[in-house]
Order: C-alpha cells, then structure tokens, then sequence
C-alpha cells in the first residue's frame, strides 16, 4: 500500500508540473511507471547495464534502481529546472554520472554548450556513450574530478557497485576502492567561459572547491547554481553555516531544500542559488 501511494503521488506530482505540455507529462508519467515495473523485476544488481527511453533520449544507465532515481529527481522534481528565458546558456555540469543532467539540460535548452566532468572511468564510459546516442551537439566531456586545486587526487569507489552516486574524493563517504585521477580546479573556468548555469554533485568535495572559488572571485561572477550540498558527512565537523557564507558575501540570493530527517543524521540538500541581480 505504502509503494502504491508513493507512486500515486509522483504520477500527480508530473501530472500538475504545468511547465511541461500535457503530452510530455503523459510520456513522462509512462515512463515512470515503465522504470519502476522494470525496477521491480530485476535483480536489483549492477552486473548489467540497462536503458530505458526517456521523452525520446535512450538512457543508459547500470541498472533500473540508479535509473529510477535519476529520472525522479532531474525530470520529475526538476531539481536543476531554471527560470532562464534564452536558448544558448553555458553550462558546467560537474560530477555528471551518466548524463541524466546533461541531458534534461539538453532538452529544455537545445541550443546550450554544456561542459560535463565524470571521475569515475566506467561511468564515463556511460556518459561518452549517452551522449553519442542520443547525437548530443556542443557537449564537451573530462574524465577529471573537480577539486580545489588542477593536478591528481584520490578517489574512492566500490568496485561492486559501479557507478555508485556515493562515489567521492572524500574517503569517508565511500572508502572501499582508492585510485588516483586527474582533477581540476574549476575557478579558471568560470573566470574564462563565464557559465551560466553551474550544477555541481561533486558527493562532500564541495567544502575544499568554494574556498578556492572565493580566494579566485570566480564567485563574483553572475550564475545560476544548483548544487547538491552533503550535511553532517560522518566523521565531519557540521559546516553549513561557513559554507553558506560563501553566497551572501558574494551577493547570491539561494534556496535549501532537504527532506527531513532524524536530528545528527546524514542529509542530502540541494542549494539554488542565483545572484540578486539576473543576467539579462
């Protein structure tokens, strides 16, 4: 009964996103459904790589559950929809997995350049592919991490369960498996291309990259962000409010939304934020 009144729910909560034409929202609702039959019925393991088709992109992904829950979050609950009003945005997506952002970016803007940062090797094998498929243009993709500083840093995954969304350059949030990649620091690039819209889930490494965006006045720079921010890491001392800091010194109006959860415990919040005065 409870699964039943969840996807109830989220069948209503596409069907009354009325930014969308009614005709999506019924192809969205299908492949809703379409996931979670799909989901329900497989082996719930990572040992296979899966696609489903999404408002006419084939989606590939390692199985039905990362499938499912990358659909809801960027194309139910639209967590990086922006209110701008022009067709061409720059656009960095970092830490992109499989390009679920890159393309819903690609949907509602067709004619944006979006440059797309994936660490994990196998993830970005998925992306490179994503985006051949479906003959996505302007898209430039880097197999690096984004850190505070360019040269190499660890990385840590689990070999188990390829292209884990807990993957991360902190080793408290998933220390199984340790490889040293390529990582860049994202401040010359935002000062250089001038972004306009900046998504960044980069899973806890957001705490070492703003520092270094503050130190270079890359965060002067007028964006839009939509950045999953990690709370209360274990092991980590809280540092919401210094990080939140980062914005109001630098002029930057900002949303936070989080699901609630038990006090101490871990949370995932996504933070949109824009400056106080919009590009034209």
């Amino acid at each position: 009964m409870l699964k039943f009144t969840r996807i109830l729910r989220t069948l209503v909560e596409i069907l009354k996103n009325k930014k969308n034409p009614f005709a999506i929202r019924i192809s969205l609702c299908i492949t809703f459904l379409k996931l979670e039959t799909l989901y329900f019925f497989s082996s719930k393991k990572y040992n296979k790589n899966v696609s489903v088709k999404i408002v006419g992109y084939q989606v590939e992904g390692f199985n039905y559950g990362s499938l499912l829950l990358l659909f809801k979050e960027i194309f139910v609950l639209e967590e990086y929809y922006s209110e701008i009003n022009y067709s061409s945005p720059l656009i960095l997506d970092c830490g992109a997995n499989i390009g679920m952002a890159t393309i819903f970016f690609k949907w509602r803007y067709s004619g944006s350049k979006i440059i797309a940062f994936e660490p994990d090797a196998d993830t970005y094998t998925i992306l490179q592919r994503n985006v051949t498929r479906n003959n996505l243009t302007n898209v430039e993709l880097h197999n690096k991490a984004i850190a505070g500083h360019t040269g190499t840093i660890s990385f840590y995954s689990d070999k188990e369960v390829p292209g884990s969304l807990k993957m991360s350059t902190i080793q408290e949030r998933m220390s199984k498996y340790e490889t040293i990649i390529p990582c860049i620091n994202l401040s010359p690039i935002i000062l250089e291309k001038k972004p306009d819209i900046i998504k960044m889930d980069v899973e806890g490494a957001e705490n070492f990259i703003f520092p270094e965006l503050d130190k270079s006045g890359a965060l002067l720079e007028n964006f839009e962000i939509f950045l999953e921010y990690h709370h209360n890491i274990e092991g980590r001392q809280s540092e919401m409010g210094k990080f939140l800091a980062f914005f109001e010194k630098n002029e930057f109006d900002y949303q936070v939304c989080a699901e609630r959860s038990m006090f101490g415990n871990f949370q995932d919040i996504l933070l949109h934020a824009r400056k106080q005065t919009k590009k034209n």
